[in-house]
């Protein structure tokens, strides 16, 4: 069960990953803390809205859980390569993908810190006997500085991964999730704290102790539409990301870190 108290450090999100061994369009979902929407979410032809198909903010929640200033979570997810990109906006805001996209704060790859593949095909589905959500990968996430006290709207999105009904050479489109919760204490709001491009921590099952992830098309979010779109892997950083730090004096950290494991 999640706490409601702010006692813990460690806050754990856990990313559902459907990835069958037979040949099925995997999906992602965010497990817990709960979701605002707990379906399946994504950019197919239709847009799925930013937070959900069937929940609104009206259906939220944001004082359910209250983090500190400061506090690092751990997120977890699973998939075949891949960017996370983590985006928060205030609770109250209109909470449009625009929104979101311009309330990025971080990034990191999808496939980190776990198992890539199998040891016969490192972008295959995970080992035969694997349960579903067993081969969980994490990122660490802390709340940012600058936010004052108040509600707020997290948003987690996955895009640059593959694997489309099975097919190793098609992309998956982008799928999201929403959390509400809620800023009160922890260090000073330093609003001066926010850096002009979202930090990046890369690193993973394929490209370990580097600044880059492996990732499948264009390296942005909402490229790959249709589902199942064409394209190749390749191996960087996210294209938003590079685009902000080409044009902006920045002292944004960009950082690798390792793997903990590789194919099983």
């Amino acid at each position: 069960m999640f706490p409601r108290p702010i006692l813990a450090l460690a806050l754990l999100f856990v990313v559902a990953l459907v990835v069958p061994i037979q040949p099925a369009n995997a999906h992602s979902r965010l497990l817990s803390p709960p979701a605002r929407d707990n379906d399946y979410c994504g950019a197919w032809s239709t847009l799925c809205a930013p937070c959900g198909k069937t929940k609104t903010k009206a259906d939220a929640n944001p004082g359910a859980v209250t983090y500190k200033r400061g506090q690092t979570i751990d997120i977890a997810n699973n998939h075949p390569a891949g960017f996370i990109r983590l985006s928060i906006v205030p609770f109250t805001s209109a909470q449009t993908i625009d929104d979101f996209t311009a309330g990025t704060v971080h990034y990191s790859c999808h496939e980190s810190g776990c198992k890539s593949g199998n040891a016969t095909n490192p972008n295959g589905p995970d080992a035969p006997g694997t349960p579903v959500d067993g081969n969980r990968c994490s990122t660490k996430f802390t709340v940012p500085t600058w936010l004052k006290d108040g509600q707020y709207t997290l948003q987690w999105l996955w895009f640059g991964g593959a694997s489309y009904y099975g097919d190793e050479n098609r992309g998956q489109t982008d799928y999201y999730s929403c959390h509400d919760f809620t800023v009160r204490g922890g260090v000073a709001v330093n609003p001066f704290g926010k850096p002009s491009c979202p930090t990046f921590f890369g690193g993973d099952a394929v490209s370990a102790n580097t600044a880059r992830c492996k990732y499948f098309g264009t390296g942005a979010p909402f490229q790959c539409r249709p589902d199942g779109c064409a394209g190749s892997y390749k191996d960087g950083r996210p294209v938003p990301l590079v685009q902000c730090l080409g044009t902006k004096a920045t002292t944004t950290t960009v950082a690798g870190k390792p793997a903990k494991a590789t194919a099983a």
